[in-house]
């Protein structure tokens, strides 16, 4: 077996971390990376057509009723179908929505 003292500098350093398994801070690295990812959300209106999304939260009084009634809840996968101006059409399954400027920047979605 090697001991950390026949290694010549640097090399003893990297040995010893490799064979303690991963550090605290490496699996916080890690951790934190994954979890990031998972919640990186933006508005709808920054969406580019083809894009596939999740909507992760609406943002606006009254937007939660009105965007479960006709759909678009909070979970649900769409895809930007057109974009144009600010505005934007969406697909949800077989339904197409076209969604205004300043509605698509209240809803916050997550790359899929």
């Amino acid at each position: 077996m090697f001991t950390s003292s026949a290694l010549p500098g640097n090399d003893a350093a990297l040995f010893q971390a490799a064979s303690n398994g991963p550090t605290a801070a490496a699996v916080g690295q890690a951790t934190h990376a994954s979890s990031s990812r998972a919640q990186a959300t933006f508005p709808l209106s920054m969406a580019t057509p083809g894009q596939l999304l999740r909507v992760a939260a609406l943002r606006g009084s009254g937007m939660d009723r009105r965007m479960t009634e006709i759909g678009l809840n909070v979970g649900a996968e769409i895809r930007v179908v057109q974009q144009q101006g600010g505005g934007l059409v969406v697909q949800r399954g077989e339904s197409r929505y076209a969604l205004g400027a300043g509605l698509a920047h209240r809803v916050l979605v997550a790359a899929v």
